[in-house]
């Protein structure tokens, strides 16, 4: 099914926080400092339940209903996205989303190349770009934790196969205490151990969010943000050269 942009959940911790969704595409992982600075939000909606119960993706006027993959509609290599906005900032202690559909039940040889690997960039007050992060980011910083496994491993959507879920701690990748606004999902060119992924991958969907905590000073507002060019200065980023 599709749900109009933007789409919005509750994080139900603190009580009334919740969490806008916008859908992108024609997001450039070789861009730099931030791949999604460039990316198209207007046109989109977002798939939900599409792959497997919860899992949420993105309708695009590129590649129709899918998840978060890439795909090879005009050079280079593009990916399709979700951003993240919260209604106020929310402290980087405890911040997680869910992640599934990767086909693996173990990321020591890294994500399967055959299919898909995230990437992430995590925004401040003022799209302020705090960091950009690719799969080996990731792994070295063993922020991804695995929830539930794929049993069996099988490629189809069928709802019945359980899919496998992981969840990735941003704290792990910006440290504490930083002050969150929102961030951007995408899929990398490379499965995190040197290997190139495949275009027109199998996607991977978000499932949830989780925040612990509001920032000390509630940031006012709750648009969207709009990504462009002039998105703020890089703080960290670690990404392959």
């Amino acid at each position: 099914m599709s749900n109009p942009y933007p789409y919005y959940r509750p994080l139900g911790q603190p009580p009334g926080l919740t969490y806008g969704i916008a859908g992108m595409y024609r997001i450039d992982p070789t861009s730099s400092p931030d791949p999604f600075q460039a990316a198209t939000i207007a046109g989109t909606n977002l798939n939900v339940d599409n792959a497997f119960p919860g899992g949420i993706g993105v309708l695009s006027p590129d590649t129709g209903h899918t998840g978060i993959g890439l795909y090879t509609g005009a050079a280079p290599t593009q990916s399709t996205g979700l951003f993240i906005q919260f209604d106020q900032l929310v402290l980087s202690d405890g911040l997680s989303v869910s992640l599934g559909n990767f086909g693996v039940n173990s990321l020591t040889g890294g994500f399967d190349p055959g299919r898909v690997a995230p990437m992430l960039s995590i925004y401040g007050t003022g799209a302020t770009l705090l960091g950009t992060f690719d799969a080996q980011a990731m792994l070295d910083a063993n922020a991804m934790t695995l929830l539930t496994s794929s049993n069996p491993l099988d490629a189809s959507y069928n709802p019945f196969f359980q899919v496998d879920t992981w969840k990735l701690d941003l704290d792990a990748l910006i440290g504490p205490s930083a002050q969150v606004k929102g961030f951007a999902l995408g899929a990398d060119l490379d499965n995190g151990k040197g290997l190139a992924t495949a275009r027109n991958s199998n996607p991977y969907y978000l499932i949830s969010v989780e925040a612990c905590a509001c920032a000390p000073v509630p940031e006012p507002g709750s648009a969207l943000l709009v990504l462009s060019a002039a998105l703020g200065a890089t703080i960290i980023r670690r990404r392959r050269l």
